[in-house]
């Protein structure tokens, strides 16, 4: 999991480099990969566990779940 504290007070879009907030938007910057990597592993993990309650016949809950993902 990314601790996502550390990007506290970062510069809101539309970025225009803010020398005050280098720092904290280097950080970000840099680890927009791995933010990228865990946007889309949480989807596939969402997706599987809808797949698995659909399966049991679980069905509440899906459409809120199904929108997360989409």
């Amino acid at each position: 999991m990314i601790d996502t504290d550390k990007y506290e007070g970062h510069t809101p879009a539309p970025w225009i480099i803010d020398w005050s907030h280098l720092n904290v938007d280097k950080e970000l910057m840099q680890d927009a990969p791995l933010l990228l990597a865990e946007v889309k592993r949480l989807r596939e993990g969402i997706e599987h566990a809808l797949h698995i309650r659909l399966r049991h016949g679980q069905e509440e809950g899906w459409k809120e779940l199904q929108e997360l993902i989409e």
